[in-house]
């Protein structure tokens, strides 16, 4: 399967709000799931640190992403996701997005959440992540309702050049941008 084109800042698509999805176990549901894993897959060839990818970023307006979590050596698709707990506690965390490409932003996220999801079988889950998977979680859920990284930042000082060398300020081009806590999607 072929990578599919990305939606970048700009389209009109990325701020819809996503629909929900009815049958998880539907033919339609598991060929998306099919063409998030290769475009993603695709992508983490080209962009070193890519961790996730939603269906509106490929112009498909469903409720449908696919993640890998630290620690784990598979991606997890998650199926209408939805934080049904976040802690009073908030970290600030570099986000980058695959829509904006070369850009990253520092935002505030809930340092914990608990999501449920349901699973390609339809079956229900959840998840309990913190740090920078909690904020990738939040990143995805904020795409299928419409929000962008530039819908949430508060600070126009808090964006940078993904290449960038914050200790010396100065850009620097390099193989491994993969930068501390930063969360990649």
């Amino acid at each position: 399967m072929s990578i599919e084109h990305l939606q970048l800042i700009g389209h009109a698509s990325l701020w819809d709000r996503s629909q929900t999805i009815r049958d998880p176990r539907a033919p339609e549901i598991a060929e998306l799931e099919a063409r998030l894993a290769a475009t993603l897959d695709g992508l983490r060839n080209d962009q070193a640190g890519l961790r996730s990818l939603s269906a509106p970023q490929i112009g498909i307006s469903l409720r449908m992403c696919r993640i890998f979590f630290f620690g784990k050596p598979e991606p997890v698709t998650l199926i209408n996701p939805w934080v049904v707990e976040a802690s009073l506690e908030s970290t600030d965390e570099w986000e980058e997005c695959a829509s904006i490409p070369h850009l990253r932003f520092e935002l505030r996220r809930f340092q914990r959440t608990t999501v449920e999801y349901v699973d390609m079988a339809g079956s229900g889950r959840s998840i309990v992540s913190e740090g920078t998977d909690a904020a990738l979680l939040q990143h995805e859920i904020d795409h299928f309702n419409g929000f962008l990284l530039t819908d949430r930042l508060h600070d126009s000082k808090k964006i940078e050049h993904r290449f960038a060398n914050r200790s010396k300020g100065k850009a620097q081009e390099s193989a491994d941008h993969r930068l501390p806590k930063s969360t990649l999607c």
